[in-house]
């Protein structure tokens, strides 16, 4: 069930003109809405982690899996889609019936850098770290660990990982956490 008041809070705080996504796990390679533009970007203050417990996609209540959070520190390279003013809402309702489903994320305005140097304010979703699913941080091995056992409706976990690594490397990027599950996973 959608949250309708942070919905329209989230919609209202927009900014004008067309909308921003950024994205750093499934979202880069499974968006599933209409956008005019696709872009690596970078956000700054963020970081790309094993931040979440999967009890459906990614593994079971009995076997979880581990997915991607934005938590705070660092910086973090991913994806941003670029969605038509006239998109803007039905796109904002699609995201979170998608991500804020379960106590899992926040939605926010960051800013990115695109490849030409932009600035550009676009919307994310960051870790509650507060959340019944947030998975405080943890060795690489630990994390292996639990990928490597767990799938849900949506796939092995350790899929999940390839193919984010994957499309990032297609935009010429790299995240040092995926070379390392990934180098680990293979193993």
């Amino acid at each position: 069930m959608i949250n309708e008041k942070l919905l329209a809070e989230t919609t209202a705080a927009a900014p004008a003109g067309d909308l921003y996504v950024f994205t750093y796990g499934s979202l880069m390679w499974r968006p599933e809405f209409r956008y005019q533009k696709k872009q690596p970007a970078r956000v700054f203050g963020y970081s790309r982690r094993c931040a979440v417990f999967s009890y459906y996609y990614r593994g079971t209540p009995e076997q979880p899996g581990l997915v991607l959070g934005l938590d705070v520190g660092g910086s973090c390279n991913g994806l941003c889609y670029r969605v038509a003013a006239a998109q803007k809402a039905q796109v904002t309702r699609y995201l979170f019936k998608r991500e804020m489903f379960a106590d899992v994320y926040y939605p926010r305005y960051v800013r990115v850098r695109l490849p030409s140097g932009k600035v550009q304010t676009a919307l994310t979703f960051v870790v509650r770290r507060e959340g019944s699913q947030y998975a405080a941080p943890m060795a690489d091995p630990a994390a292996v660990k639990i990928i490597r056992r767990a799938a849900g409706v949506g796939g092995a976990n350790s899929e999940y990982f390839h193919s984010t690594r994957h499309h990032l490397q297609e935009v010429g990027s790299a995240s040092p956490l995926l070379e390392r599950l990934c180098a680990l996973l293979t193993e």
